[in-house]
């Protein structure tokens, strides 16, 4: 018995578990001592924070929940009730109000979810990488995924870890041929959040791309001798089925079904859901906002990081497609890689860059990149991730007192 336990300590899903133990024990850490002993004042910004404020619950978990964490914390105790909260998907709070049913706080609820989604997605992040390259790249990535400015939202009361999970889950399974569980991993991930119908977009045109790819010609003959491709696409759209009753849903209880969409102006961050704001006029607007001058607080402090991680992860996705446009075979994963651009081209059309530190973590594809990047100069990826961990840092400090982040 102690041999097997030891031997499983040795192999990569028990050493990812230990990783990921401690990087929380870091981020709880860290978190109690800023509540307890802050440098800078609790000044919520968000509303609802009373809510937090009142739980059960110690100070410094509760800080975790703040602003979008609050929403789900009520959606979980009282439903889609609240004006707004409907632009939150069903599926991560629906979860904690299950573990409310038996007696577990909202917010412990939340942060449980959250810790063991975790752990699932490094786990099938470090298979995926080292399947595409290599184990030891994989484990540069998982490094550069805790080290990013925002890595703390994966143990905060946040879908970012369930996401990410779900999305690790399913395009493993979708590459072991698996299509059943990756329609459902899909689906699941369409209910988390809208950009996930993303991966049941991307596996479907990969699949269309197989079938013309092996057919050459589209004829009776070869729909039926190609047939599986078809098959496997028909699997693949029930990944839509998550967004499909969540929209359902609304329309059911408020007469809209995209009032997902309706709600998003009023959160006051300055999105636009008349109209669809393409990339370059958002760079645009942010340039203008710089060369105008920006006042030096914490709020500028949030729009400059907004811009520059935008501005760094697009390098990134520019060198990837230009490296896989240049070498006869793909360096690196297609199926990832139109992933990444889907996630970062969707959420700046609402207008702004508002969130994106955050909403570019499943932006995978340039971790992948940073991680071979090291095997060439670990001196200067090195350097890198010591300056997004202070940067990690910092933005907990300022999220556990209640300035916005991301």
């Amino acid at each position: 018995m102690s041999a097997c336990a030891n031997s499983w300590w040795r192999r990569p899903r028990g050493k990812i578990l230990l990783v990921w133990l401690g990087y929380m024990a870091v981020v709880y850490a860290i978190s109690a001592l800023v509540a307890y002993f802050a440098w800078l004042p609790f000044a919520p910004s968000y509303p609802l924070w009373e809510t937090l404020a009142a739980m059960p619950v110690p100070t410094a978990l509760g800080r975790l929940a703040g602003f979008d964490g609050v929403h789900y914390v009520t959606i979980a105790q009282n439903g889609y009730v609240f004006g707004g909260t409907q632009a939150f998907f069903p599926l991560y709070p629906l979860l904690m109000a299950v573990l409310a049913k038996v007696g577990i706080n909202p917010v412990v609820a939340g942060l449980a979810i959250s810790s063991v989604a975790g752990f699932v997605f490094l786990d099938y992040f470090y298979r995926l990488v080292a399947a595409w390259s290599s184990p030891r790249v994989a484990w540069v990535a998982i490094a550069t995924v805790l080290a990013s400015p925002v890595a703390f939202y994966l143990v905060s009361v946040y879908t970012e870890s369930l996401f990410l999970a779900l999305f690790a889950w399913a395009l493993w399974s979708y590459r072991r041929e698996h299509y059943w569980t990756a329609a459902l991993g899909c689906a699941l991930l369409s209910a988390t959040r809208i950009v996930g119908v993303c991966l049941p977009t991307v596996l479907i045109l990969r699949e269309m791309y197989l079938f013309f790819k092996q057919s050459k010609t589209f004829c009776i003959q070869n729909i039926y001798k190609y047939r599986q491709n078809l098959y496997n696409i028909a699997i693949l759209c029930l990944g839509f089925s998550g967004l499909f009753v969540y929209m359902g849903y609304l329309g059911w209880r408020f007469g809209d079904p995209l009032l997902f969409m309706s709600v998003q102006s009023s959160f006051g961050s300055g999105r636009e859901t008349a109209q669809l704001v393409l990339l370059p006029q958002v760079l645009w607007r942010y340039g203008k906002m710089l060369v105008g001058g920006l006042p030096y607080n914490l709020k500028s402090y949030a729009i400059v990081q907004e811009l520059v991680i935008s501005l760094l992860y697009l390098a990134g996705l520019l060198a990837i497609v230009y490296r896989n446009f240049k070498a006869k075979k793909a360096v690196f994963p297609r199926v990832l890689l139109v992933w990444s651009i889907f996630i970062y081209l969707i959420p700046p059309l609402t207008g702004n860059l508002s969130s994106m530190p955050r909403y570019l973590l499943p932006c995978l594809i340039v971790n992948l990149l940073v991680a071979k990047f090291w095997c060439h100069s670990r001196k200067i990826t090195g350097l890198a991730m010591i300056a997004s961990v202070l940067g990690q840092i910092f933005n907990l400090c300022l999220f556990v007192q209640g300035f916005w982040v991301a």
